[in-house]
């Protein structure tokens, strides 16, 4: 790719928008780019963005302060990046308001990672038709589903799939099956998954579950409250935010994947990270079926499921049966093209490069 500067803009923090942390972090191993990352600062340790050798600027409008002074500040970082020779790039997140920097910015192209999920109705229905007005001020809109695009009503975008990382080296079974959930805890059921995993065991089931999530606090604290009630830590390892294990460790561990996702009109459409991941990293995967997971599960790498305590437990059950029959490595092979490096330089880079 020819030398480019690509600023990155968020009202968040790095990490905050974990689709764009993983572009960047993939943006970094390309030699000739420069990049920045224009953000809002939080009251939790700074994550100040992937550790890597080639270098990264950070400018960060202060949280502590009102709502119109950080926006000032916000606006201020951005006006006041240092000018370079090479060609520049304005990518920005959606946030409520961002059209003003479509005003500021010389063909600025907005990246939707979601549109709104929220259970309220009339929320959705105001916060997705502020999304497509906004969306009329860009230049070019990145959208990562079909559905999304289609919902919105976006016009002038590029349709991008969604990626994931690799994080197994060891895809070795285990003497029983290791299940994976990752993921927030916000609005998602996950209790239904914990349930149904202890009605499995009580069935004479075999294995362990391992989740690792963050979100919502007061969920967090009623699934360790289950688990502690019914004696089955040692069944269930339940990490939250700050008790994360590596990644690649827990992935090395499981086998199985559970990509368990409301079935709402909100989450339908929306794109899972978390089932590309268990794909791209070999895994079978246990899948809520809704129309995204629908498109990539299959009868060779996975089942689908309704959204309930007797479905995740059947399916559990069902995995018990066939696990003799699933070839890791082939799941693995199969979905090569989920990785965020294939997604970069097939789409990504070849989009950015058309339109420099």
């Amino acid at each position: 790719m020819k030398k480019i500067h690509i600023n990155f803009m968020s009202f968040g923090f790095f990490g905050s928008e974990p689709v764009i942390s993983r572009i960047i972090k993939e943006m970094q191993k390309i030699k000739g780019l420069k990049l920045s990352f224009f953000g809002l600062d939080e009251p939790r340790p700074m994550i100040q963005g992937p550790e890597n050798e080639i270098k990264i600027s950070f400018h960060y409008a202060r949280f502590k302060k009102n709502r119109i002074l950080r926006r000032i500040e916000y606006i201020k970082n951005i006006l006041k990046r240092k000018n370079n020779s090479l060609p520049e790039k304005n990518l920005i997140c959606y946030f409520p308001g961002c059209s003003f920097l479509a005003i500021l910015l010389n063909k600025p192209i907005l990246i939707l990672t979601s549109f709104t999920v929220s259970k309220s109705r009339f929320r959705r229905v105001i916060m997705d038709n502020l999304i497509r007005f906004e969306s009329l001020f860009f230049y070019k809109v990145i959208v990562f589903s079909k559905g999304m695009r289609s919902k919105l009503l976006i016009k002038k975008s590029q349709l991008i799939q969604l990626g994931a990382s690799y994080y197994v080296t060891n895809m070795k079974k285990m003497e029983e099956p290791n299940f994976l959930y990752i993921g927030t805890l916000f609005n998602r059921n996950i209790l239904d998954c914990v349930a149904g995993f202890h009605d499995y065991l009580n069935d004479n089931g075999k294995g362990i579950l391992h989740i690792i999530c963050n979100g919502d606090r007061a969920e967090a604290n009623i699934i360790e409250n289950y688990i502690s009630t019914n004696l089955f830590k040692s069944k269930i390892k339940f990490y939250y935010e700050s008790s994360h294990p590596h990644k690649s460790e827990i992935f090395n561990l499981c086998e199985v994947g559970i990509s368990y996702i409301p079935i709402t009109k909100y989450y339908d459409i929306q794109p899972a990270t978390k089932t590309f991941e268990y794909l791209l990293n070999g895994m079978f995967v246990i899948a809520t079926k809704t129309t995204e997971n629908q498109r990539f599960i299959t009868k060779k790498n996975g089942i689908l499921i309704d959204d309930s305590r007797q479905a995740i437990k059947s399916a559990f059950s069902s995995y018990s049966e066939i696990r003799h029959k699933v070839s890791r490595s082939e799941i693995k092979a199969r979905h090569s093209a989920l990785s965020w490096s294939k997604i970069m330089s097939d789409n990504i880079f070849h989009f950015l490069e058309h339109e420099s």
